[in-house]
């Protein structure tokens, strides 16, 4: 029989952090007492301690097998399944544990972490929020509603909750990680390198640190010194979750120390990262190249016609939809246009998404687009009364604004902007095709269909032969109102390319469209651009792909055209086009 001396001396070893020896204890009180749930359960929270989640869950299930009335022990199974990033699982286990003790003030801590993992943020919030009252609590309550701010783009409130949770004196080396990564996202660079400095500071194992500071040091142009903090973090983890965004970050460094094979390299493995995450690994990109050729099809002269011809009530107001592939300006326009007070924009959140959502209820029908030929005059003044809810709802209230739909790859569903509204008017951004399609590579996206094509080169080529293909189809085919303009003239001539565009839209100038850069700093911009329009304008990026001649030279036969009808054969910007 093993003695209570012997498990007390392994309880000693573990508390005092010799886990092998406490390991080497534990095993052989199982040997002999294989039954003893009590051991089971320390050896599966020696494995916890080590970061071994799936032998700790193991472990626990076998200890809750032979007793079931220790809270204790659900209450440990919920944090193995929650660093599992096994959600519903750790939710399951403390409610078990809350069963028992359901005034354990450990346990509803955990349970709103359980209900993060499991993407339940409100009822998280609501648990941590009462928190907020108990003293020895405030602070790790304070800590877990920053993260959860920061979750939902929330990023003003995030900062107060971090900004709070330090002064109750939360300095963990992870939290202060968190924080920098956070201020880093809405701009604020400087707080974010030293936070992240105070991160290393106070633990300079924790590797995630480097990644922060090499990230913000970027971004402040200290390229070297981010370069090494990139690589330390990058040498020391291998498989790391965030090893893909620190991959980007640093072939970033890496391009603009001139150093392009290299970044070519890192841009290369990023993607190849991303492919395998869960994230994109479930993602189809050829269906959103199928839904290209479809429109192509469907969309005739013709057909638009008819359409629109069997409409009789027209709308009062359209709005300006603002398109153009992927890394081609759009978030940079969006920023100056929204210094002007009769401009509101919708950020990426285009209502054409509850709109094409509507229409495959309201017809109890999947062939999109053809099923838009069996739409009546009611139905599809229906679908814009949609369209304009949620416009509303999206800018808080249009108050006779001009309403600009700025979302880059709903160029696509121009067609369908054209049926709901027949007097609208397109702007598009241009930039020459080589650079678009290099800068798209460079990027980290959020995980969708069409970005699952930008994780290979030649991928990325075809999608934007095929986005500009239809682009030039609906020129002539939609009859719509269109002006096209080129980052390069935005960054080179500001002022006329901007009056130009103000021009089409029928507004006058604002000084305030001038101001773009110092307006994004503490704000939250969804896309990778957020990077670059908080600073000045420069032409840096301009000519970029002749720095990497061997991949474009891949792809070249796609770009040719689009090279050629934009004006962008070598040494020759031709003017923007307008309809």
């Amino acid at each position: 029989m093993v003695s209570a001396q012997t498990i007390e001396k392994a309880l000693a070893l573990h508390k005092a952090g010799n886990l092998q020896q406490a390991e080497l204890l534990y095993c052989s009180i199982l040997e002999e007492a294989p039954q003893n749930h009590g051991v089971l359960h320390y050896t599966g929270l020696l494995e916890i301690h080590r970061g071994n989640f799936t032998k700790a869950i193991e472990f626990i299930l076998k200890a809750i097998d032979l007793e079931q009335n220790e809270a204790k022990y659900y209450g440990n199974l919920s944090v193995a399944y929650i660093q599992s990033e096994k959600g519903s699982e750790a939710l399951q286990a403390i409610e078990a544990a809350l069963i028992l003790e359901p005034e354990n003030l450990d346990f509803i801590y955990n349970k709103g972490a359980a209900l993060v993992k499991s993407g339940q943020l409100k009822q998280a919030q609501k648990i941590y929020t009462s928190l907020l009252e108990i003293p020895s609590y405030q602070p790790l309550a304070l800590a877990e509603l920053a993260q959860i701010k920061t979750k939902t783009n929330q990023y003003d409130e995030a900062i107060d909750y971090y900004r709070k949770a330090v002064e109750k004196g939360v300095n963990t080396a992870q939290f202060l990680t968190a924080f920098s990564l956070t201020l880093e996202r809405i701009n604020h660079l400087e707080e974010a390198r030293d936070i992240a400095e105070k991160a290393i500071t106070q633990d300079a194992n924790f590797n995630l640190a480097r990644y922060a500071l090499g990230k913000s040091l970027e971004r402040l142009n200290e390229l070297d010194t981010a370069k090494q903090e990139l690589e330390t973090f990058l040498s020391n983890n291998p498989e790391s979750t965030p090893r893909a965004e620190a991959l980007y970050t640093y072939g970033t460094v890496l391009d603009r120390l001139g150093k392009t094979e290299r970044a070519y390299l890192a841009f290369s493995e990023a993607n190849q990262l991303a492919a395998t995450s869960p994230a994109y690994s479930k993602l189809d990109g050829a269906k959103f190249l199928a839904r290209i050729d479809k429109n192509l099809a469907f969309f005739s002269h013709e057909r638009i016609q008819k359409i629109t011809n069997s409409i009789n009530v027209s709308p009062e107001n359209s709005p300006i939809f603002f398109v153009g592939f992927p890394r081609s300006g759009t978030t940079l326009m969006e920023r100056i246009l929204g210094g002007h007070p009769d401009i509101a924009i919708l950020d990426e959140k285009s209502p054409l998404n509850s709109v094409v959502s509507a229409v495959h209820k309201m017809t109890n029908r999947n062939d999109y687009p053809e099923l838009l030929e069996s739409l009546n005059e009611t139905q599809i003044i229906e679908l814009r009364d949609l369209y304009w809810q949620e416009a509303n709802q999206l800018t808080g209230n249009l108050n006779g604004r001009t309403v600009i739909d700025k979302h880059p790859l709903k160029i696509i569903e121009l067609g369908l902007a054209k049926i709901l509204f027949p007097k609208c008017r397109v702007l598009v951004a241009l930039r020459d095709p080589r650079d678009v399609c290099i800068s798209c590579f460079m990027q980290p996206f959020a995980p969708n269909p069409a970005m699952a094509n930008f994780l290979d080169f030649k991928k990325i080529g075809i999608t934007y032969a095929k986005t500009m293909e239809l682009w030039l189809h609906y020129r002539t085919a939609l009859g719509i109102d269109w002006k096209e303009y080129r980052y390069e003239d935005l960054v080179s001539d500001f002022r006329n390319t901007a009056s130009e565009v103000l021009e089409f839209l029928g507004l006058d100038w604002h000084d305030d469209l001038e101001s773009f850069n110092t307006r994004s700093i503490g704000t939250f911009i969804s896309t990778p651009s957020y990077r670059t329009v908080s600073s000045e304008l420069y032409t840096v990026s301009i000519g970029r792909w002749e720095n990497y001649t061997t991949p474009i030279a891949e792809i070249n036969e796609q770009l040719a055209p689009f090279i050629d009808k934009f004006g962008y054969n070598r040494g020759h910007y031709s003017q923007t086009e307008y309809s």
